[in-house]
């Protein structure tokens, strides 16, 4: 039987690194993550089940690629408190033992943009604290479960539309002057009424108005993936709705909090939100 096993890294180690378990190879691809970064992590090793790890009060779950190794992405919180936070990974085996391996990695501060936004008349309301905070609260529960599956481990992400985007994620943005809100995904100006495609294989868990997001769809992924798509002006598929990468989601629009149309792409990973783009290119090497 195997046992619990602990294991310090070093944290002079600034670059990524190869640690030898008792039963496992655990190769960390970063020692220090900047706010609103993606980190990416590999497990290998002879009858493993499951990988699954925790950093920042998220949990994380590693699915298995077509070699058999267990990848993971842990995602920092664009608010996290910068310093050394302890990431944790519990590998499972098929026998029913564990093993345990802890790093203690550093969070480094972001400058992220900052921007100015006038909203007119008719949308001040949504500058609300509690329409703001439901919003939230509704999506947070949502981007948390870790449910099975990830196809999009061997296919990628595939953007919604290859044009640079219009806006930034993490970019701090001032609404009439005083009221704060970071942006937890990356926008596209976009004509109306262009058809929205899913980014990958999955079920949607959320399809509905909301006050912000406007006509909005949130697509699970599987094993802590989420895809977000925003101020659509029209909604084609409802929950439950098994979809493929390149089905059209919805259209294009200007609903919602929103001053010109366009689309708001973001996504999630272990209920983090995360740079669509760095995750795209990540899965792409």
């Amino acid at each position: 039987m195997k046992k619990w096993m602990f294991l310090i890294f070093s944290l002079a180690s600034l670059f990524s690194g190869t640690v030898q378990a008792s039963d496992a190879q655990v190769e960390i691809g970063f020692r220090r993550l900047a706010q609103g970064n993606i980190g990416m992590i590999t497990v290998v090793g002879e009858d493993i089940v499951k990988v699954r790890a925790a950093f920042l009060d998220n949990q994380y779950l590693f699915p298995p690629n077509d070699d058999g190794e267990f990848v993971g992405f842990i995602g920092v919180p664009m608010a996290s408190e910068p310093g050394f936070h302890r990431l944790s990974i519990l590998i499972f085996y098929n026998d029913g033992s564990q093993e345990y391996v802890w790093e203690n990695i550093q969070v480094l501060r972001t400058r992220f943009l900052r921007t100015s936004i006038s909203l007119p008349a008719d949308l001040k309301g949504l500058l609300d604290e509690d329409v703001i905070y439901e919003e939230l609260a509704l999506l947070d529960a949502k981007i948390k479960p870790l449910s099975d599956g990830a196809n999009w481990l061997q296919t990628g992400l595939v953007p919604p539309f290859t044009k640079i985007p219009s806006d930034s994620f993490g970019t701090i943005r001032f609404f009439n002057g005083d009221i704060m809100q970071r942006h937890t995904g990356i926008d596209y100006s976009i004509s109306v009424g262009t058809p929205v495609a899913a980014a990958a294989d999955g079920v949607v868990v959320l399809s509905q108005s909301l006050p912000i997001r406007g006509e909005y769809v949130l697509v699970d992924h599987g094993s802590g993936l989420y895809s977000g798509y925003a101020h659509l002006s029209e909604r084609l598929v409802e929950v439950g709705d098994m979809v493929q990468a390149g089905d059209v989601l919805g259209s294009t629009g200007n609903t919602g909090r929103s001053t010109g149309p366009h689309l708001h792409w973001e996504t999630a990973l272990g209920g983090v939100w995360v740079n669509p783009l760095e995750l795209t290119a990540l899965l792409a090497r």
